[in-house]
């Protein structure tokens, strides 16, 4: 029998590989946007040591450092995690979603609505393991307006100077762009959805 105290990680979010290697996807991001590895690295205010790293492969990109590039690009996180789909798509089965796993926190993030979809929003699902937290600077929130939307668990937020905490079946809405910390602050695993409309 398994102690009740003992957490353990909702089955459904064993990770799965993304199709397209988030190297890959950085390189051609950064390629399209004509940037330099050192204009890149400005923009998202990281060392041009750890671009060159990231696009060679040689480390793999915390859920951190994604929102940090998501905010250089202008895109959400999803976009830039997000194997790109050649044709829109309506439907996304569950069998083949890809999932973003953060090796250093272990949160887990399954994008949920269909690649490619033409609506100008994403739907993702996130487990955040016990004791984690993930930041997210403001200027990721600058074009997006975002509903966090929590389905077991408890999830800490950190929204500027506001802190809200909230349970199994909260809803909250993100204020004006602010740096924004997911706590994750009991022996539970929290599991929430993030949907993003973009502005």
């Amino acid at each position: 029998m398994t102690d009740p105290a003992t957490p353990v990680a909702p089955a459904a979010q064993t990770p799965i590989a993304v199709p397209q290697s988030f190297a890959e996807r950085l390189f051609e991001l950064r390629k399209g946007a004509g940037w330099s590895r050192q204009q890149l690295a400005d923009r998202a205010g990281v060392s041009q040591g750890m671009i060159n790293k990231l696009e060679r492969g040689q480390s793999s990109p915390t859920i951190e450092m994604v929102g940090k590039l998501s905010a250089a690009f202008g895109m959400t996180v999803s976009e830039i995690v997000a194997q790109p789909a050649a044709t829109e798509l309506r439907v996304a089965r569950q069998a083949t979603r890809s999932t973003f796993f953060d090796s250093k926190t272990r949160l887990s993030r399954e994008t949920v609505s269909p690649d490619g979809a033409n609506t100008g929003m994403d739907v993702t699902k996130v487990v955040l393991p016990p004791r984690a937290e993930a930041q997210f600077p403001a200027e990721a929130y600058t074009f997006i307006s975002q509903l966090i939307w929590v389905l077991d668990g408890e999830l800490t937020m950190l929204c500027g100077a506001e802190t809200e905490i909230l349970g199994a079946g909260d809803c909250m809405s993100l204020g004006p762009p602010s740096a924004v910390t997911f706590k994750n602050a009991t022996d539970r695993y929290a599991t929430y959805v993030v949907i993003v409309r973009r502005h």
